[in-house]
């Protein structure tokens, strides 16, 4: 048994023991608590960033396509082309440029409307994306104008490229909601060349597209100067009459 003198000692040396184990425990679910609190607002942080990286990403997509068609609008088709460029001198790899516009577009649009304007734009579109290979660029440069940049491979002839898709939408009636409609498009062609910038690239292709619309519509030129196999093309003829 303990003295009387050293009993209170003693006591007080158990509640010291038992405070301290108290505080160890408290601390210890505080502790829990705390990193269970700083888990949950680690989770919260990676899906708001996941969240703005995916916001970003749609922001970035919805600056460089066409919401219409889907297709890279202007601003998108230049900044790539510039790579191609790049791409293209580094290599001395020939890159083609085909400035095309749908031949009496505002005919479509005065007589059935822009709802249908609408729908010849979106299936010329697709015309487009399906008649290219996977690397080649397709794009809406604004109205009814489009832009093809078609990189040049050993062994394939991109005029052939050009041809064939203005041979297929002449042939191939477009089925809108006013009806079956035909439809052609001209194509001014270009090449890059050492020294060439983008600037002077477009003009060339689009004095081209410029000769084509003079020369009738529904054909493919190619911009004075190039020397290729074939001379400039008059595409099919139309399913049905053109818009005159």
């Amino acid at each position: 048994s303990l003295y009387p003198e050293n009993r209170g000692a003693y006591y007080g040396f158990i509640g010291a023991v038992a405070f301290v184990y108290l505080l160890i425990v408290y601390l210890g679910f505080r502790l829990a608590a705390t990193l269970m609190q700083l888990k949950a607002q680690q989770r919260i942080l990676h899906a708001t960033n996941a969240s703005l990286l995916e916001s970003q990403r749609a922001l970035t997509y919805q600056a460089m396509h066409d919401p219409l068609t889907d297709l890279l609008n202007r601003r998108g088709v230049m900044e790539l082309l510039g790579k191609e460029m790049t791409r293209s001198a580094r290599h001395a790899e020939p890159l083609a440029l085909g400035m095309c516009d749908i031949d009496h577009f505002k005919i479509i649009n005065d007589t059935w409307g822009h709802p249908v304007g609408d729908e010849v734009l979106c299936a010329v579109a697709n015309f487009f994306k399906a008649g290219v290979r996977e690397y080649d660029l397709v794009a809406r440069m604004g109205g009814e104008e489009f832009l093809l940049v078609l990189p040049c491979k050993a062994g394939v002839d991109t005029d052939a490229i050009f041809e064939r898709l203005c041979r297929q939408i002449a042939q191939t009636p477009i089925a809108a909601k006013s009806g079956s409609l035909s439809i052609t498009i001209s194509i001014g062609v270009a090449y890059a060349s050492p020294g060439k910038s983008i600037d002077q690239l477009i003009d060339a292709a689009d004095d081209a597209l410029y000769r084509a619309k003079n020369e009738g519509r529904n054909r493919v030129v190619r911009a004075q100067g190039i020397e290729v196999a074939s001379a400039d093309t008059a595409c099919a003829s139309p399913a049905r009459a053109p818009f005159c």
